[in-house]
């Protein structure tokens, strides 16, 4: 793979924020600062390629995602975001991209499905992103935050690779010399953005005031319009709407002042900016890098109470339209912003080159033993994916094969030359209904997927949907789930014709995001749950010889006794024999146990009194997640709450060793949402009979095959 020299021309993709456009118009912040990196790139001989949705009018290639309609709730959100993943995912193999240049608040829902460069820039506080995201296990990826105050008293994402400034066209700006006597408002209409405190302001000072902005279709948004802006307006004081860049511009150069009365913690302001480049003070409430950028006395005002903007606003009269428009040119020209950011794309993608996906081989192994044969490789490959689970391991998986499996076991390899860069561990199962291919051991586990080396993700998961789903393959219906949402055969299987393959719900598998300690994370909880937590605790801790212990080689097999034996109590109180009670199942949870503990996977604790054993709790963690598989408790020891106590105490496991995730698997409990857990969604990747679906099955496979 030949990598680019230093100084050569270079493809960056940028993914903006799905919701606004991005051009010489754009509203938001975000999309004004991708504008003209975008133009930049073009101006200096780069190929721009930019994710946005319709509307946008970048200087480069436009990938357009179509708006979503109506108001922007969690559903419409999900929706959109696999729209901008097929979006990268397309480019991706369209163009040979050098960079990925993510600028939106929800950029880790369609990260590349391959290892390549990938710059994440942060516009908003580093508080509002989730947590998961900005501590990322991919070591291709990159953050640049835009302000030395967005850095400060908070948890840094990693790797921080840069702080880069944002910047304005200064030159585009006019300096007005006869300022009329209105006040200004710009930007995005929202209640973090405290519009309604300077119509208030603007009241009390006397003064007209301009509101120009949009209203995005969130039903938060849209409520504080309606109730807290449109009750305030008047005469004097009107919502002209959303502005272009030369109305806007003409704005500026009248306005008396411009008004930033932010709730936020300001990471940046472009309009504070863009009011000093057109001469224009500034009077903003202290939030976040306002103080940085507003120079209190010479540039405009920074008040620290909303009861004092209106004398701000009168004072702005007194300020200097040269001194104002001298420091934009001296600390906010975009062009220093643009050639810092050129020199980051050159710094990430150096060196880099990616394998062509035509390299990959597929075979179908069919005989069991063949994956006793490949554990070495398996396990290396299983080793070098951060996002795997535990239910991927050769270690799981073998055992299943050894224990449990039923109907035709059969493994998929894919080769990159003799390197083994993916597979899947697979069965055919027979009955009155046809042959349906499977994923092996998909009842016992969870988040059953392809292994994918970081590297060949999308292509991996083309090879292996290519081969599920070839005419002659001797099956006839597919069924491979429960897969999780970055599974690299959902990536393959958006490409597919419509038809070929169908996308269904999975069983949704509830989880906490972590806060970095368990006291933080017990913080996010109720007082009353709080108060329940630390009751089970103390009494618990005041039972006679009451201690948790972890398993070791030594009392591993009397611990599993336990749990079995705990588990089928619970289940035969009902009346059931319960999963646990079948020997294939104990014999394979034993095998699998014993591999976990010497590899540092497994959490298998039991909770003790003087009395004997109150709980049991089994399950793993791997990179930054855990899993909570199975527990068993003694009722007789309900008053302790033992399911609880080993709950708590594996979560606050998990926080020590750094996790960001406790993922109680499949299954929507209630016990589960009581600790805060939201669901993590997984998909089925089904086909029919192939009689019925022979046609588009053939150009799925020639789609895959491309």
């Amino acid at each position: 793979m030949k990598a680019r020299s230093a100084g050569a021309p270079r493809t960056v993709l940028s993914v903006a924020y799905p919701f606004a456009a991005v051009g010489p118009d754009a509203v938001g912040g975000a999309e004004q600062v991708l504008a003209g990196l975008d133009a930049a790139l073009v101006r200096a001989g780069h190929r721009s390629i930019v994710i946005g949705c319709d509307g946008s009018r970048p200087a480069g290639r436009l990938v357009a995602v179509p708006p979503p309609s109506g108001l922007l709730d969690d559903r419409t959100r999900d929706l959109h975001s696999a729209r901008v993943r097929e979006a990268v995912d397309w480019a991706l193999d369209r163009w040979a991209i050098d960079v990925v240049h993510y600028h939106g608040l929800d950029f880790h829902r369609y990260l590349p499905s391959v290892s390549m460069p990938v710059l994440v820039t942060l516009h908003l506080p580093l508080d509002w992103y989730p947590r998961a995201a900005l501590v990322s296990s991919r070591p291709d990826i990159h953050f640049v935050c835009v302000s030395d105050a967005q850095t400060r008293d908070r948890i840094l994402p990693s790797p921080l690779l840069a702080t880069i400034p944002n910047g304005v066209p200064v030159d585009r700006y006019v300096c007005g010399r006869a300022r009329r006597a209105f006040a200004l408002v710009l930007g995005r209409i929202c209640p973090e953005k405290g519009v309604h405190l300077a119509l208030d302001a603007a009241h009390r000072a006397d003064m007209d005031l301009l509101v120009a902005g949009a209203v995005f279709p969130y039903e938060a948004h849209e409520r504080y319009f309606r109730d807290e802006v449109v009750p305030r307006l008047d005469a004097r004081r009107r919502f002209v709407g959303p502005v272009g860049q030369r109305a806007k511009r003409r704005l500026l150069a009248r306005a008396a002042c411009v008004v930033v009365p932010s709730l936020a913690p300001e990471t940046s302001s472009l309009v504070a900016m863009e009011a000093s480049a057109s001469g224009t003070p500034v009077v903003a409430l202290a939030a976040g890098a306002l103080p940085d950028l507003v120079e209190h006395g010479r540039t405009g005002w920074v008040v620290e109470r909303p009861d004092e903007l209106p004398a701000a606003m009168r004072a702005a009269a007194r300020l200097s339209s040269d001194v104002c428009r001298r420091t934009a040119w001296a600390r906010f020209d975009a062009r220093v912003t643009a050639d810092r950011y050129l020199a980051v794309y050159e710094q990430v993608s150096r060196g880099h080159g990616r394998a062509a996906p035509a390299a990959l081989r597929v075979e179908v192994l069919p005989e069991r033993a063949s994956s006793e044969d490949l554990v070495d490789e398996w396990r290396t490959l299983f080793e070098r994916c951060p996002d795997a689970t535990p239910f991927q391991s050769p270690d799981w998986l073998c055992a299943w094969w050894r224990r449990l499996a039923r109907g035709e076991p059969r493994l998929a390899t894919v080769r990159a030359g003799t390197e083994l860069v993916g597979l899947a561990s697979l069965c055919i199962t027979r009955s009155a209904d046809g042959c349906c291919l499977r994923f092996g051991g998909d009842s016992i586990g969870d988040y059953v997927d392809v292994l994918a080396d970081p590297r060949w993700r999308m292509a991996v998961g083309r090879a292996v949907l290519r081969e599920a789903l070839r005419r002659d393959a001797g099956w006839d219906r597919v069924q491979l789930g429960n897969l999780p949402p970055n599974s690299p055969l959902l990536a393959a299987a958006r490409a597919l014709p419509r038809g070929a393959i169908a996308t269904g719900d999975g069983i949704p598998c509830p989880a906490i995001q972590l806060a970095p300690t368990f006291e933080a994370y017990l913080g996010t909880l109720s007082q009353g749950r709080r108060r329940k937590i630390r009751r089970a605790a103390r009494l618990f801790a005041a039972a006679p010889g009451a201690r948790i212990e972890p398993a070791g080689a030594d009392t591993l097999e009397g611990l599993l006794d336990a749990l079995f034996a705990l588990h089928g109590a619970r289940w035969r109180a009902r009346g059931e024999r319960g999963v646990l009670a079948d020997p294939g199942i104990q014999a394979f949870h034993r095998d699998v146990a014993a591999r976990f503990l010497s590899a540092g996977l497994l959490r298998l604790w039991v909770a003790r009194t003087a009395d004997g054993i109150a709980g049991v709790y089994y399950g793993f963690v791997r990179g930054d997640r855990a899993y909570a598989y199975l527990g068993g408790f003694d009722p007789q020891y309900a008053a302790l709450s033992p399911g609880s106590l080993l709950i708590a105490h594996a979560i606050d496991d998990a926080c020590a060793h750094g996790c960001l995730t406790f993922d109680f698997l499949r299954g929507t409990e209630s016990y589960k949402y009581a600790w805060g857990a939201s669901d993590t969604p997984t998909r089925v990747l089904s086909a029919g009979a192939a009689r019925r679906v022979a046609a588009p099955l053939q150009r799925a496979a020639r789609v895959a095959a491309r």
